[in-house]
């Protein structure tokens, strides 16, 4: 075969396929492209959302870590009034049992004082009934106690109690 023969042949079927190639292949590349095209761009979509979804975070993020300083010093602050307020309140209900106690105190030496004070009195009492006893043991005879006696006891049927001498 001749050369120009061989290339007609080689020119009639690339014809052949380039046109089974566009009438039956051609519509089915054209929308597998079309389909990538459609996915790689609507990727791109996603990812352009991404990111600004991702700068906006970090820009929350960087904002909340500026803050951070301003954040702590409000915490501590508030921890501290709060500490402030409970030892407050325990100091108060500290001072009002501290008036308690003292109050229960007052009250329980006036009594002890009050107690010791009969005690004191009956005791003096006692002691000077028996100086008058003796006394009067030692100075006076029989017959002049008796005298005092009868005075006594007219004086109470009379209605006044004075003994006098």
């Amino acid at each position: 075969m001749s050369p120009t023969l061989q290339a007609l042949f080689a020119l009639l079927n690339f014809g052949a396929i380039a046109f089974l190639l566009k009438r039956f292949g051609g519509p089915l590349l054209v929308q597998r492209l079309n389909d990538h095209h459609a996915g790689t761009l609507q990727a791109l979509d996603e990812a352009e959302k991404a990111e600004r979804e991702a700068t906006a975070s970090l820009d929350a993020c960087q904002r909340d870590l500026a803050d951070l300083p301003g954040t702590l010093a409000t915490i501590r602050d508030q921890a501290v009034e709060i500490a402030q307020q409970g030892a407050s309140r325990i100091k108060q209900a500290t001072e009002a049992d501290c008036d308690r106690l003292k109050q229960q105190a007052a009250q329980d030496i006036e009594r002890e004082r009050s107690i010791a004070r009969q005690a004191i009195q009956r005791a003096l009492v006692s002691r000077s009934l028996d100086q008058a006893r003796r006394h009067l043991v030692e100075r006076m005879d029989r017959e002049t106690q008796n005298r005092l006696v009868e005075r006594l006891i007219q004086t109470m049927e009379d209605g006044t109690c004075a003994i006098t001498r």
